[in-house]
């Protein structure tokens, strides 16, 4: 009597321990990147908001020293922009030599200044957590009449209310194509437009957007922000009042006056 052949038996079992391990393998693998993508969102995320309080602090001495917030721009005898408010910076952060090479007797693209574009320096007008290219700087100023950077004027903070302290001051901007050292910056309107996401030929909005208030806390932006508030956070127009959640002090990005119950 022939014994029962048991190998089919014995190639199901092997089989099954072999995919089980090769599934275990790749769940494994799948938890990894995933652990791995969200550690990365978090560390990027916490470095943007790092940076821009560094800016934060530049401004905060800037002010010290000088009494007021650093113009927009310094321009000619006829208004045209000449050199950006960033540059003006570089000494609050330790940067006087790159400042000391600026010429401020030719204009920020000049012969002799137009070097210096690629030499902007790292962590401070850059975020490597971004997109971003060489010499491009992400830190933008939300500037117009009603806003602390209005063009050439410097802003004196006892001239005005208190709103100051509350307004967007700085803006992240992905994928930038302005040269920190140049004179240009993004009107309210620009600046409503990339964050509602409605300016995709000149920037991409992120899926978070930073901003800097004037009292130096960073906030993000979202997307579904209705004009009237990023009006209001970007003005400092005391009649344009920056709503509230009720009982907190959680910006209702969503609000509107047009839906509220007369």
């Amino acid at each position: 009597m022939k014994e029962p052949i048991i190998t089919p038996r014995i190639s199901s079992l092997k089989c099954k321990i072999f995919w089980g391990i090769v599934i275990s393998i790749i769940i494994l693998i799948c938890i990894y990147f995933f652990w791995r993508s969200v550690s990365y969102l978090t560390f990027s995320n916490s470095n943007r908001l790092a940076l821009l309080q560094f800016l934060g602090t530049g401004l905060s001495t800037y002010i010290n020293e000088n009494g007021h917030l650093p113009p927009a721009f310094i321009a000619d005898d006829n208004g045209t922009p000449m050199h950006s408010w960033r540059v003006l910076l570089l000494p609050e952060f330790g940067l006087n030599s790159l400042y000391a090479r600026y010429n401020f007797n030719e204009p920020w693209n000049g012969p002799h200044n137009k070097k210096l574009i690629a030499e902007m320096p790292e962590y401070t007008y850059d975020c490597k957590y971004i997109r971003h290219q060489k010499g491009k700087t992400n830190y933008v100023a939300v500037i117009g009449p009603d806003t602390v950077w209005n063009g050439s004027k410097e802003f004196f903070k006892k001239e005005t209310g208190g709103k100051w302290r509350r307004t967007i001051w700085i803006l992240e901007l992905n994928d930038s194509d302005i040269d920190w050292t140049e004179p240009r910056d993004l009107t309210i309107e620009e600046a409503i437009a990339y964050i509602q996401g409605k300016d995709s030929t000149h920037w991409k909005r992120l899926s978070k957007v930073y901003g800097l208030t004037g009292s130096m806390n960073r906030i993000n932006i979202p997307a579904t922000a209705t004009t009237e508030v990023l009006e209001a956070l970007f003005s400092t127009d005391e009649s344009k009042v920056i709503p509230y959640k009720p009982g907190t002090l959680e910006i209702d990005f969503e609000y509107s006056s047009n839906n509220q119950k007369p």
